[in-house]
């Protein structure tokens, strides 16, 4: 009654415990353990719940009824606290006993399943659990059963966030969103519409990602705070998306280490590994390194060294990491590394490893559809659609006088949308538009003022073109780079 009529769910959780304290039949005990660990599982005390729930899970007289609670809330628990090697016996255990309490826990084998691909997704098994998910997803869209095909198609959505196929994700998680509306046996949805609005974020629409938020009802179990931290991070990525890197780096940042200070841990590393992705891996780098030495799997590690190289700006350090977060299957994370690599090795000089690492960013951003993160560039929204239209097309070779035929204006024309960007952008020369806007940027149409639709010019990955003041340079397709990462 406290936590689902009372709004104050930390005091039920006390009320609990005192009660445990006093209890001395063995079997009521069990019970009510499971209860509480489920409480402090619903508002994200995972710590407490493991602690709570480990008694009914440990009992030998313990109810199959509160040994399975107690086992969905320590499983849960333990992937949130990076404890994800070695679940495997415990979630297989749980799936033993479900098929006994399915008239009281219908949905517990497709719980224990989920636990175990989320599970996977921490450790490094992603492209594992993006298959399994999408299996199961499936199966529950044939079966026709509403209960269990929102929470499916969040666990989907989530594999394929991690994967890098943001344009997916965000379709699948308006699925979910549209399942969990009408059935919603584990108050999903609010969570579910965070991940949403943070997916929506990395294909650069800060608008519609924040219409998102807008609907999350802040009075869902108060004290929830993993919600606030949650609507923290996919904020920070709206601020990015709007090149607002700074501000989204110590948003990121801030949410990670409250979710890491409220046994969030994974989910906190992986918040505030956001704050590297967006260009200040200083800001982020000491407390990564920190908190990954309490967590198992393959992930957490690779992203605090992966800061470590970043803030040192190490290419090489860069590139050995893009093969580790391929290895692992994070698609995107492995794009967004290869583009730091790349920029790394031509800040010192170093243009055949710079052509290779942007050979390879170009080849994993392929498989990132709808990714348009700051790591990859993106556009450059501080240009006019036609200052960056120009911009494009100067980036990838052409004379002014081409650019003037092609665009139907004056030489003059393009000589002032030009000397604007290089104004706006920071930068000198032609050649320097290379690094600063790319050429993928050349073959999308943006909504807005501030992106232009630029036409296309046969030039392609490892193509060496002639400025205009007669030196060559490497153009490889590739995302648009922020000024801010300009070095």
């Amino acid at each position: 009654s406290l936590t689902y009529f009372g709004g104050r769910p930390q005091d039920a959780i006390d009320v609990g415990v005192r009660a445990l304290n006093g209890i001395r039949d063995p079997a009521w005990k069990d019970e009510l353990a499971a209860e509480v660990a489920v409480l402090a599982a619903l508002i994200g005390d995972y710590a407490r719940a493991v602690v709570v729930g480990s008694r009914a899970v440990n009992a030998p007289r313990a109810s199959d009824r509160a040994a399975v609670g107690s086992l969905l809330v320590s499983t849960l628990g333990q992937v949130m606290l990076g404890h994800v090697e070695g679940l495997d016996a415990s979630i297989e255990h749980g799936l033993e006993l479900a098929p006994r309490v399915a008239d009281d826990v219908p949905i517990a084998s497709d719980v224990f399943a989920m636990h175990q691909q989320h599970a996977r997704i921490l450790a490094g098994r992603i492209e594992a659990a993006e298959e399994k998910s999408s299996a199961e997803y499936h199966r529950a869209l044939h079966s026709g059963s509403l209960d269990v095909l929102g929470l499916w198609a969040s666990h989907y959505a989530c594999a394929l966030l991690f994967r890098g196929k943001v344009a997916d994700a965000v379709r699948i998680y308006d699925d979910a969103v549209s399942y969990l509306c009408h059935v919603d046996l584990l108050r999903a949805l609010p969570v579910v519409r965070c991940w949403s609005a943070l997916a929506i974020a990395q294909t650069g629409d800060a608008e519609r990602s924040e219409r998102i938020l807008d609907v999350v009802d802040p009075e869902y179990l108060p004290g929830e705070f993993r919600l606030r931290a949650l609507m923290d991070r996919a904020r920070a990525w709206q601020l990015a998306s709007q090149g607002e890197l700074t501000k989204a780096s110590e948003l990121a940042a801030a949410a990670g280490r409250s979710l890491i200070e409220h046994s969030h841990r994974m989910w906190g590393i992986l918040t505030l590994h956001d704050a590297v992705r967006f260009g200040q891996p200083d800001l982020v780098r000491a407390d990564l390194v920190t908190h990954v030495r309490d967590v198992d799997g393959q992930l957490a590690p690779i992203l605090a060294r992966h800061a470590v190289a970043s803030s040192e700006r190490d290419g090489n350090a860069l590139d050995s990491f893009t093969r580790s977060f391929e290895t692992l299957g994070a698609l995107l994370l492995a794009a967004e590394t290869a583009h730091q690599a790349a920029r790394a090795h031509r800040r010192v000089g170093n243009r055949a490893a710079a052509m290779k690492s942007a050979r390879d960013a170009d080849r994993l951003s392929t498989q990132c559809a709808g990714a348009l993160t700051p790591a990859l560039g993106g556009e450059v929204r501080i240009l006019t659609r036609r200052e960056h239209e120009v911009a494009a097309i100067a980036a990838r070779g052409m004379t002014n006088r081409d650019i003037a035929r092609m665009l139907h204006i004056s030489i003059r024309t393009v000589e002032n949308h030009l000397g604007a960007a290089y104004t706006k952008l920071g930068i000198h020369s032609r050649l320097e538009l290379g690094d600063v806007i790319g050429s993928r940027s050349a073959v999308g149409e943006w909504e807005g003022d501030v992106f232009g639709h630029s036409a296309r010019v046969p030039a392609g990955p490892g193509t060496h073109v002639r400025d205009e003041d007669g030196r060559h340079d490497y153009l490889g397709q590739h995302a648009a780079r922020r000024p801010q990462y300009v070095s």
